[in-house]
C-alpha cells in the first residue's frame, strides 16, 4: 500500500493530492491489521481477493444483510429491516445510478434520509445468505424497468 511507504509529515499533503479521508484510510488501515491478527490466530492464509470483488461484496453481506435496501418501482430505496424510505448519499459514488439491491453501512439523517459506505450485492446473494431473513422481509427479485 503506497499510503504506508511514505513519511509521517508527508500523509496529508498524499491524502490531499489522491482525494482520500486521512482519518478513513487509517480507519482502513487498522481493520486490516485486525483481520490479518484473525487469520494468523485462526491459522487461515492470508490472500487477496485480486479482481473478484463479487468474493469481497459476498462477505460483507454475509456480515451486514440486515442492511439492504431495495429500490421499488417509486424509484425509491427501502431498507429491508425497518422499511425505512431512503436515499443514496450525494457523495457516494453509487449517487445517479439505480441499482436494485445496496448494501450500506450507515443511514445518516438530515432534512432525509441518506444512505452511506455503499455497494451493489446481487439479490440472489442474500437469498444465499439469509434465506429466512429474505422470505421474511418479502423481498422481490423481479427487476422493473
Amino acid at each position: 500500500m503506497e499510503f504506508n511507504n511514505i513519511g509521517q509529515s508527508n500523509r496529508r499533503n498524499w491524502c490531499h493530492e489522491h482525494f482520500i479521508n486521512m482519518r478513513n484510510i487509517l480507519h482502513a488501515r487498522e481493520v486490516r491489521n485486525q483481520l490479518e491478527e484473525i487469520c494468523k490466530k485462526c491459522d487461515l492464509s492470508i490472500s487477496s481477493c485480486g479482481s473478484q470483488m463479487d468474493q469481497l461484496r459476498k462477505c460483507l453481506l454475509t456480515g451486514l444483510f440486515m442492511n439492504v435496501a431495495e429500490l421499488h418501482r417509486d424509484r425509491q430505496y427501502i431498507t429491508l429491516d425497518k422499511r425505512q424510505v431512503v436515499l443514496i448519499h450525494p457523495s457516494s459514488s453509487l449517487h445517479g445510478q439505480q441499482p436494485h439491491f445496496v448494501l450500506f453501512t450507515e443511514v445518516v439523517q438530515t432534512s432525509k434520509c441518506y444512505l452511506r459506505g455503499l455497494t451493489t450485492i446481487e439479490g440472489e446473494w442474500l437469498n444465499e445468505v439469509a434465506p429466512d431473513y429474505v422470505k421474511s422481509r418479502n423481498v422481490k427479485f423481479n427487476r422493473f424497468s
